[in-house]
């Protein structure tokens, strides 16, 4: 078992390791317990190296919000990111955005609205002193 997951389990501990507040990510144990589980206990968890990856780590923390506005984080990265970035910080700017997603403004802006023509969010108050609102 270890043989064959021992990628998995490098990157476990990569995770394990890992912060950066400023991005607002945190160490998180449980991929290597997972790993231990499985390996010790017998237990059948499952074990994907793309699930240790950051993006898909924080659209997988918003996946109850991310359904809901029908949003798939595989298929939709970026849409997924300024959800999920937006649930954190609702006034946001598209520069903001862009930032923290890695994409262009223009990029940012197409998406938005997108996420606006599917009702998804919609800004409350003006460009400078507003906020998104994320619909249910």
């Amino acid at each position: 078992m270890f043989a064959n997951n021992s990628w998995y389990f490098r990157n476990a501990l990569v995770r394990a390791n890992f912060e950066d507040l400023s991005q607002g990510i945190y160490k998180t144990a449980k991929y290597l317990l997972r790993f231990l589980l499985n390996l010790v206990l017998n237990e059948n968890h499952s074990l994907k190296n793309r699930e240790l990856h950051i993006q898909f780590i924080d659209t997988i923390n918003n996946q109850n919000d991310l359904v809901k506005a029908k949003i798939d984080p595989v298929n939709d990265p970026v849409k997924a990111a300024i959800l999920e970035h937006l649930q954190h910080n609702p006034s946001a700017n598209y520069i903001e955005l862009a930032t923290k997603t890695g994409n262009s403004t223009a990029t940012i802006k197409r998406h938005i609205q997108e996420l606006k023509k599917q009702r998804i969010i919609e800004r409350i108050g003006s460009d400078k002193k507003g906020y998104w609102k994320l619909n249910d």
